[in-house]
């Protein structure tokens, strides 16, 4: 019984880890957005294309709004996650703990 919980666990370890590889690439792609869009909003503010610039600015806007809400899902995310890795934790000690006593 206590091999069938120690692959239960090495299973659940694996998907987490397959899980943190895609959060990572996840958030490095969400700051290389948030760097691309700090760019085009230099660029705008440099280019004195005044008739465009409202129509350009409220597309950035609304691009920002989509950013902030793709962070709070990779936040929701990250604390799934982090919630993850110590419940393997807890459940990899009592299962030392029970193959040891």
């Amino acid at each position: 019984k206590l091999g069938d919980q120690r692959e239960l666990i090495a299973m659940l370890r694996e998907s987490l880890d397959a899980q943190m590889v895609v959060l990572e690439r996840s958030e490095q792609r969400q700051r290389e957005e948030y760097e691309d869009h700090e760019r085009a909003m230099r660029t705008d503010l440099r280019s004195f294309d005044w008739p465009l610039m409202p129509a350009s600015i409220q597309e950035r806007s609304e691009r920002y709004d989509r950013l902030r809400m793709v962070d709070e899902h990779l936040v929701r995310q990250r604390l799934q996650v982090d919630a993850l890795r110590a419940y393997l934790r807890a459940q990899e000690h009592a299962l030392e703990v029970a193959e040891s006593g």
